[in-house]
């Protein structure tokens, strides 16, 4: 069928507009909207038909349109097996553009249950359908709908050129919301997986920092920052002697515990543990809330004394200071630890230290 030049004209336009949207969620309204240009209808949809499901969701155009059309989906889905349209684009997926009168007299169309209950309500008399590429068994295409003449073949052609378009820019949304989804569960497990942690070796020279790390230690230090190879210095001292530490030998109640930054937002809790690598350790940083009392260190299964013992030992006091502030005997604080370490199921002041610092973890 031969095309005017305003025609090939109002194509290239189409076209243009068509692959500058690259993803699912915009494309279906501005192919509606390309394909309005080409061939004026009364109503044109953007359909997604499971025939197996019986179900249909749709976009349609104008919105008058559709609050009349989309209300009446139900007994669409009901009938859908009397579409001859939809039994022939199962089959033929790949098919040119169809009108339902390529199957059915106007006539019989008319006196199927599909066009009584559905089409006639809507108003519809004539259909002609645009398929886009889709798995089995669903049909995803274009309806162009009519309520007075059916379509030309001049018609059908301009929707057969544009057809292949509309495979390919459906195709290259598709890849392009495949890899903008898996971009942004990248970031996610990115985020997830960006622990704030600080690789060091045995003199307290940093190796390798997380970007969260050094985010965490330029809000909790202003005054210091971790630039090159150096800690800032609060944490460089605190590191070194836990490096000592934990290459001594001895009880591990006598190794130091756990850094404690207090900032705006709370507090920000370092703890250094061995890296797999000889000589390599690793600082590794968590927001923990900042206590006002020791009531939320009950949560950890302690009586009330022993949350007030573990409460002042996470604020860095000794036994005798924890006695003094209590009331009590240092031997009692020291009862109530030994309490405290079975209940944790831990073996020392630092360990216990260390999960009541993760339980009030955030």
């Amino acid at each position: 069928m031969r095309m005017s030049s305003r025609d090939h004209l109002e194509l290239q336009d189409g076209l243009r507009v068509l692959y500058s949207h690259h993803d699912l969620d915009t494309l279906p309204a501005a192919a509606l909207g390309i394909v309005s240009q080409l061939v004026p209808c009364d109503s044109t949809a953007y359909n997604e038909i499971d025939p197996a499901r019986r179900r249909l969701v749709a976009l349609i155009l104008p919105q008058e349109q559709s609050d009349v059309l989309l209300p009446l989906a139900p007994v669409w889905e009901r009938f859908m097996h009397q579409h001859p349209l939809v039994t022939h684009f199962q089959q033929n997926p790949g098919d040119s553009p169809r009108k339902i009168t390529d199957f059915l007299p106007q006539r019989q169309f008319e006196e199927t249950d599909l066009y009584r209950e559905f089409f006639r309500r809507v108003n519809v008399r004539y259909q002609m359908v645009t398929t886009m590429p889709s798995p089995a068994p669903l049909v995803v295409g274009i309806s162009h709908n009519r309520s007075r003449r059916d379509f030309s073949e001049r018609e059908r052609s301009l929707l057969d050129l544009l057809r292949p378009h509309l495979r390919q820019a459906y195709e290259n949304a598709c890849v392009v919301t495949d890899l903008s989804e898996k971009a942004r569960q990248l970031e996610q497990v990115i985020d997830r997986i960006d622990r704030a942690v600080v690789t060091i070796d045995s003199h307290g020279s940093v190796k390798q920092a997380s970007p969260a790390a050094i985010r965490l230690l330029g809000e909790y230090l202003r005054d210091q920052s971790l630039t090159g190879a150096k800690l800032p210095e609060t944490v460089a001292r605190w590191a070194v002697s836990q490096v000592a530490a934990m290459q001594q030998r001895g009880d591990a109640a006598a190794k130091p515990g756990p850094l404690m930054l207090d900032g705006a937002r709370g507090r920000l809790v370092l703890r250094l543990v061995a890296d797999q690598r000889p000589g390599r350790f690793v600082i590794v940083m968590h927001h923990a809330a900042r206590l006002d009392s020791a009531e939320p260190l009950r949560g950890l299964g302690l009586t009330e004394r022993e949350a007030q013992v573990l409460y002042w030992c996470v604020e860095g006091k000794s036994r005798g200071e924890i006695g003094v502030l209590l009331g009590i005997s240092e031997r009692t604080v020291q009862k109530h630890l030994e309490h405290i370490y079975a209940k944790l199921d831990v073996p020392s002041r630092v360990a216990a230290v260390t999960k009541a610092l993760e339980w009030l973890r955030w």
